[in-house]
């Protein structure tokens, strides 16, 4: 996923989409990686949610 998402600058690109009025002194994390990680968080929900409905649909 994350190599993907280097490839094609999914998570960069939509980084750019906010505006960042942070204090810069304060910041640990750019808008880059938090953004990557939200997106990244979601879609494992999404694989977890999927395969638990699939095995709980099992016999």
């Amino acid at each position: 996923m994350a190599e993907l998402d280097k490839k094609l600058k999914i998570t960069e690109r939509l980084a750019l989409c906010f505006q960042n009025y942070r204090n810069l002194s304060y910041v640990d994390y750019s808008v880059h990686q938090l953004v990557a990680q939200r997106i990244y968080g979601l879609i494992l929900m999404k694989m977890l949610m999927t395969t638990t409905n699939y095995v709980m649909t099992q016999p």
